[in-house]
């Protein structure tokens, strides 16, 4: 890849994610604006990347749009352009539906939704008179499927993957393209958080963090599996099958990701996530999941 001077508006990108994509812009050539609401760590990461020539830190809560406006405004005068913009901040609030609090629906769709509206509006009054631009959204594995406690987040990323279908028809005639990525589970301080709490709202014990027990996680897939009304055996058969295989548990993410897409390890579709990471407690960088729209074998 190569942005010759490309200038990109990042969100969220102070740590995590965000970070990650600024610093591979910043080496394809590329002119980055750290957008965070935590404007001294987005300072710290313009310095890391090579300072005010490559990439520069603005203070912005992506859910007000005078600070959205002001942030991509501030960009566009410190390089002259905007030409990609890469809509990544976001939170998790994990709570059952019918204890959710109205307020926190609210902020989590106002940051992941409300966000992605008022970046891409701000961005278009620079991409559509010069004819070109890119829309990068941060969607998720939850764009296309959903999980227990996460009806706010699974909200919000389907409703990225809609904006970013509208984007893709609406910017077609300005030469603005739309696109979405969709990651699983990457090890970043949101899923740090996210791990434990929903691990204790499913009632699932703590786990270790290297999964080399395979005789520990055995007994907490019999125990959760007995809770949901399952054999011990067929519980304990996921544990197993990464056991049998004796893989390498130095690597536990690339383990699930073979178990579950090479080997014939069998995955019921209301399977919650965290009990899948409670088999595979240090997994990362990231998850490849099974469908969950049926039962699959492969």
């Amino acid at each position: 890849m190569e942005l010759n001077g490309k200038v990109a508006f990042v969100t969220g990108a102070a740590s995590g994610i965000g970070h990650g994509i600024a610093k591979r812009f910043v080496e394809a050539g590329g002119r980055v604006a750290i957008a965070d609401l935590n404007l001294d760590a987005a300072k710290a990461a313009a310095a890391e990347l090579g300072g005010e020539k490559d990439a520069i830190a603005v203070a912005a809560d992506v859910s007000d749009e005078e600070q959205v406006n002001a942030a991509v405004d501030a960009t566009a005068k410190a390089f002259g352009a905007v030409d990609i913009l890469v809509s990544n901040a976001g939170i998790q609030i994990v709570h059952p539906i019918e204890e959710f609090p109205f307020a926190q629906w609210k902020k989590l769709l106002a940051i992941h939704l409300d966000g992605a509206f008022l970046t891409t509006k701000a961005c278009l009054r620079y991409m559509y008179p010069q004819n070109s631009g890119a829309l990068i959204y941060m969607g998720s594995v939850h764009s296309h499927e959903a999980s227990p406690l996460k009806s706010a987040y699974v909200t919000a990323k389907h409703g990225l993957l809609g904006l970013t279908r509208t984007m893709a028809k609406e910017g077609a005639k300005h030469n603005v393209r739309a696109n979405i990525i969709c990651p699983g589970f990457v090890m970043t301080p949101l899923v740090e958080k996210q791990i434990p709490q929903q691990a204790h709202d499913l009632g699932i014990s703590g786990t270790r963090r290297h999964g080399s027990d395979a005789r520990r996680n055995r007994r907490q897939a019999i125990h959760h599996g007995e809770r949901r009304g399952r054999s011990g055996a067929d519980a304990g058969g996921l544990q197993d099958q990464c056991a049998d295989r004796r893989i390498d548990h130095r690597q536990p993410w690339l383990a699930y990701e073979l178990t579950a897409l090479e080997y014939p390890v069998r995955i019921e579709p209301d399977t919650p996530d965290s009990f899948i990471l409670s088999c595979f407690p240090a997994a990362k960088p990231a998850f490849r999941f099974l469908p969950r729209s049926k039962t699959s074998w492969r």
